[in-house]
Parts: C-alpha cells; structure tokens; sequence
C-alpha cells in the first residue's frame, strides 16, 4: 500500500510503502543527510530497534520492488555510550544503508537529485 506524503508528488517513481519490505538483505548505500530524506519522503515510516533508529519504507511503483533506506547501529539504542537518535539525526550527512532484494540504483540517484534540485546523490551496491 502506497502512502503520499508532503513533498511527493503523484505519480512519483519512488514512494512511502506501508508494510514490510518482504525481507531481503543490504544492497546498497546512499550517501545525504537525514533532513534531506525527510524532505523527500517524509518522517521515518520503517522498523526500529535495537540495531536501527531510524528507516524509511519505500516502494518504486515502476517494478514494485520495496525496499528500506536505514542506519545501522549507529545510535545509543544499540550500544549505551553512543551518540543519541536526536544527536545521529543531526549530522550533515550518513552512509544510508539500503536493504531488499532488487533496487534499479540510478533511478534512485536521479530521483533524490531531481526531488532535492542537486546533483551529488548516488545511490551505489555493496562493494562500491
């Protein structure tokens, strides 16, 4: 199920998701500040626990696939004497990891710099 939020548009490639991203695992990074993913899709919408604080479900109604953007143990609910959700959030930018089982990463890249009238975004695979 797909959700709009302020800031998307119909007709968006790259949408919020209400659901799971039905499993999968790390596929990616992309490089931009928390603020900026919030002015793309909104406040966080995904999973968080221990090892995640803040993530974001988002489907590309393209081909379907959903997919998470997600930190990774990088906040105090994981280990006590780390930076705070509030404090991580702050920072300029982060390595957002990028989880699911297939992401068409350019239209990713293009989408973001399109949405943040930028260029510099690039969303690359595991190993890059």
């Amino acid at each position: 199920m797909v959700k709009e939020v302020e800031g998307m548009a119909k007709g968006d490639r790259f949408v919020r998701h209400v659901g799971d991203n039905g499993g999968g695992s790390l596929i990616g990074y992309v490089l931009m500040s928390y603020a900026d993913l919030v002015k793309v899709f909104g406040k966080p919408n995904g999973y968080s626990g221990d090892k995640v604080s803040t993530s974001w479900m988002i489907e590309d109604t393209v081909t379907g696939n959903v997919f998470e953007i997600y930190d990774y143990k990088e906040t105090n609910l994981y280990e006590r004497g780390m930076q705070s959700v509030a404090g991580f959030r702050k920072r300029p930018s982060y390595d957002w990891h990028l989880g699911g089982t297939k992401l068409h990463k350019q239209a990713l890249s293009r989408f973001l710099n399109e949405k943040l009238g930028q260029v510099g975004i690039y969303a690359r695979g595991v190993g890059y």
